[in-house]
């Protein structure tokens, strides 16, 4: 799914059978883990920056699951 790695696909091993080697290389490893960390933190910077951009539509959405909740308490409580 990048460039550096391409697309790979490794079989997995059947139900009982006994696995002691990685079918790659700790070279392959190590690019795979640096390739992963690459999509992470991708992915977390480009949430926090949505989030922060849409910091008022997120606080609407908090103020509205907080009553929901609230709103959902109260129906329990008279139904006790």
């Amino acid at each position: 799914m990048s460039q550096r790695v391409g697309n790979l696909s490794f079989r997995p091993p059947e139900p009982g059978e006994f696995v002691v080697d990685k079918p790659y290389s700790e070279q392959t490893a190590q690019i795979i883990d640096e390739e992963v960390m690459k999509i992470v933190k991708s992915a977390y910077n480009r949430t926090k920056k949505l989030l922060t951009q849409r910091k008022a539509e997120v606080e609407l959405v908090r103020l509205f699951y907080h009553d929901c909740v609230n709103l959902l308490d109260c129906s329990a409580m008279k139904a006790s």
